[in-house]
Parts: C-alpha cells; structure tokens; sequence
C-alpha cells in the first residue's frame, strides 16, 4: 500500500516528470475499459494490458507469478536466487522502489521512464489507500489500481481481480490466473478440512525465531506469521508487535519459559543458530529434533515479504507440525504443483 506521499522534489525534476509523463500518457494507447479496483476506484485503462509496474514487495511477487513478462521492473533488485527463476533479460530490468513504509524509496523518474500503462499496488486495505492510489496516479499521469491481498483466503480474490486486469476469463493470461486462483482456493479448503480434524486442546506450540541470534521473533499479532495460526497451530509469541512488521527482541529466558515443541527459523536465521550455544539444547524443541529452516527460494515461504509464497508454508509448516492429518505426501504433491503454476519452475530438490 502507499503509505508514504511521494516528494515534490526540485521545480527542474518536476519539469522534467512532466515532460516524461506526456510521453507515458501518448503511449499507452486507446482507453476503452474500466477496472474498479478493490476499494471500488474505477480506473481507466487500455483494452490489453502489458507494461506494468510493481508498487512494492508483495505486488511483485503476485505479478511475477502471474505475469513475469509483463513487468517492466521491479521494486526490489532480484536476489542471486531469484534469478535462477527468471530470463537475463528480466533481470536487467530497472529497480523502482517502493512507494511505501519506513524504506520508502521509489525513483519516479525511472518509473515513468519506463512506460507502464499501469501501477499495480496489492496488499491488505488500509486507511487512505484511495487517496494514496489517486495520488500516484495524478503524480505520474500513469492509471494505479489496488488489489485486495491481506489474508491468505483472500488470494483466490487477489488472482481473479489480476484475471480481469490481464485480459479477461476469456484470455490466455486470464485463464492462467484463474486456475492459480482455483489453487489457493483449494489449498485454503485442505487446510481448513484438516483443522476441524485437530484436537484444539493440543495444538502444537511453535517459537518463530529471526536474525543472527535466532532471539528476534514475530509475533502471533503480525501478518508475517499467519501460516501458524492457519494450520491450527500456535505462535507461542501472544505479544504485542514492538517493531514494525514483526521482530521483537527476546530472551532466552523467555523463550525457555515459553518452551515451544517446534522451532522455525527464517530471515537470516537458520537450523544451524542452536549448534551454536548449548543453551538451546535444553529446549523441548531441540531435545525432539523439531527445529526447522523456512526454504526460501525464490521467496521464503512464510511472510517476507507476506505475499502468494505463503501458500507454499501452509504445505511445508502442516505437514511438518500435523503429519498425521496433512500428509506429507500430499504436501509434496502440492508444492510441487505451486512450483509448476506460480513460478514456472520445477520445485528445487531437497524441499
């Protein structure tokens, strides 16, 4: 989402935006639809859509797996990793920034430049995004429409609202987007099934533990640690969110009392961080070997940033923490089918 208004800049600069949003407004050919977007804006756009420009992380990710050719560049570099799963020339294209949060850091001179004949922003629905969408629009000359993405039932919604955008149900990338959209949904229902199989009284408690000292947590309040609560396990962190998204300091005092039956790590901390002081040893956790790394290729598969690749956790933390009710093999057989439909790439080995 926009959350932080883009600088007027210099009285130059902004001659030459305008300049440059001339050339972007003559090129993006006929308007002849409207989209309404999830906050009800109606957008005018051209009848076939392929320029478009992230508005950050999570709107990258839904796009490259639904339309990586279209994309004409990113809000973030793409990592060493990530360019295993796209084309050199993808890889090439101009990093733009985010319009959003602390790291605000969008280069609206090379978002123009590149001619997008749309911005897309995608997350949750938070207060002025109207305003926020209306502004950048008015800003670059160039149409911005928001999509719905908060909860992870949500994104059967998220991939039919990008179908009507690309093209229609009718088109061939519409079509793509709808058999993703049938695939979260079904997901989202094989979670579901298997939760009311669960005994509530006998959850599975698990420490979710980030950074170098494995001591920086994400709380059960914040949306990078949905999957937990969506399998029917719980985030032993019942907290307040101290630090943005997530990433309270804890203790290991803390943590000792909390004692979790399973550790994940992720975000630069791995399985490898309780080799590393015997004091982890004494955890419940490690004593029953159930401490695990969250895969992260291309994207972690848990919430950073907290788009589609969470689909792909609710497979892997399920069937690790409930093997019993989400059978393993059926995970498998689901993240194999992610790979193939998000990121047109076999799911790597090992995972």
């Amino acid at each position: 989402m926009l959350r932080k208004r883009v600088g007027h800049g210099s009285i130059i600069l902004f001659l030459l935006v305008l300049v440059m949003v001339a050339g972007a407004q003559s090129s993006n050919g006929t308007v002849n639809r409207v989209f309404v977007d999830s906050v009800g804006r109606r957008v005018s756009l051209p009848s076939e859509i392929t320029r478009i420009a992230p508005s950050g992380p999570m709107a990258q990710i839904f796009l490259f797996t639904v339309a990586p050719d279209r994309l004409v560049g990113w809000s973030l570099k793409p990592t060493e990793e990530m360019r295993n799963y796209i084309s050199a020339e993808e890889a090439r294209l101009p990093v733009f920034g985010q319009f959003y949060g602390s790291v605000s850091n969008l280069n609206l001179e090379a978002l123009i430049a590149s001619e997008p004949q749309v911005i897309v922003d995608i997350g949750e629905v938070k207060k002025g995004i109207r305003e926020d969408m209306d502004s950048i629009q008015n800003r670059t000359g160039i149409p911005g429409v928001f999509i719905k993405a908060d909860t992870l039932d949500s994104y059967g919604d998220t991939y039919r609202a990008l179908a009507e955008l690309l093209g229609g149900p009718s088109s061939v990338r519409g079509q793509e987007a709808l058999a993703q959209a049938q695939f979260c949904d079904r997901t989202i229902q094989w979670i579901r099934d298997g939760r009311k199989k669960l005994d509530p009284s006998k959850k599975v408690r698990i420490y979710y533990g980030e950074g170098a000292s494995g001591l920086q947590t994400v709380p059960a309040s914040s949306l990078h640690s949905q999957v937990i609560e969506e399998i029917g396990a719980e985030n032993v962190a019942q907290i307040p969110i101290t630090t943005g998204a997530g990433g309270n300091r804890v203790t290991m005092e803390q943590l000792f009392l909390w004692d979790p039956d399973m550790i994940i790590f992720g975000y630069g901390a791995t399985a490898e961080t309780v080799k590393q002081d015997p004091l982890w040893k004494e955890l419940r956790a490690v004593k029953a070997g159930r401490v695990y790394t969250i895969p992260d290729a291309p994207y972690g598969w848990f919430g950073r940033p907290p788009s589609v690749n969470r689909i792909a956790g609710l497979y892997w933390l399920g069937s690790l923490a409930y093997p019993s009710v989400y059978e393993p093999s059926v995970a498998q057989q689901g993240l194999e089918e992610f790979y193939r439909l998000f990121y047109h790439h076999p799911l790597p080995k090992g995972k």
